[in-house]
């Protein structure tokens, strides 16, 4: 398992892969009863399956039940199998969470992980408006 850099500001949180050299970061922030968190740069499958991991481990800690995970700065494209596995990480690492979004590029929204996560339990959705994935989110923090 690979051990990531943190960067603690306040409620923010940033990680920065475990080389300086990796070309990617994952920064958290804990705002309105929600997690954010956006992810950007290159992950090859393993590296993106693995940070959901860790992501869902230090957030079982955390007092919030709804995450956005905002992927729109992600460079990597992955092919149908590696979405499959994506929705099946994240009902696994986020059960704890009462809710997550994760927002994409427009031209990403495939719903193919999100269809995974809800097979096995997940309340799940992509969205590529980051207001209607908010809008969701806050539905469900309301009630």
């Amino acid at each position: 398992m690979q051990q990531h850099a943190r960067q603690h500001d306040g409620a923010q949180q940033q990680w920065l892969g475990p080389r300086a050299a990796d070309p990617f970061k994952i920064e958290t922030e804990h705002a309105g009863g929600c997690v954010f968190a956006r992810v950007s740069g290159l992950l090859s499958i393993d590296k993106f399956i693995s940070t959901l991991h860790i992501l869902g481990i230090e957030s079982e800690g955390w007092p919030e039940e709804v995450m956005l995970i905002d992927l729109r700065g992600l460079v990597t494209v992955y092919p149908r199998a590696d979405l499959l596995h994506i929705g099946q990480e994240i009902a696994c690492s986020f059960i704890h969470m009462r809710r997550l979004a994760l927002l994409v590029l427009p031209e990403r929204l495939t719903r193919i992980s999100e269809r995974s996560a809800r097979r096995t339990g997940m309340d799940m959705s992509v969205f590529d408006s980051e207001v209607k994935a908010l809008g969701w989110l806050s539905l469900e923090a309301g009630a």
